[in-house]
């Protein structure tokens, strides 16, 4: 990971909003949304729940959530 995708990756950690759709997250420490966590994949959705994969499992689960946003436009 380059120092900007995990400056990206804790920023979205840290926010009140998901980074893939911008809607309020439930709980800050909440890697995304309720809805588009359910559109993770279980691995993905694993990987970006568990703090020791977290940084690891962002990026993917970003390019995850930006495929099934482009199937809707």
């Amino acid at each position: 990971m380059t120092p900007s995708e995990i400056g990206s990756a804790i920023h979205a950690f840290l926010s009140e909003v998901c980074p893939a759709c911008s809607n309020k997250k439930v709980r800050l420490a909440d890697p995304f949304c309720p809805m588009c966590m359910e559109l993770l994949p279980a691995d993905l959705l694993e990987g970006v729940t568990d703090r020791d994969t977290y940084l690891e499992c962002f990026g993917p689960a970003m390019e995850h959530l930006r495929r099934w946003e482009d199937r809707g436009t």
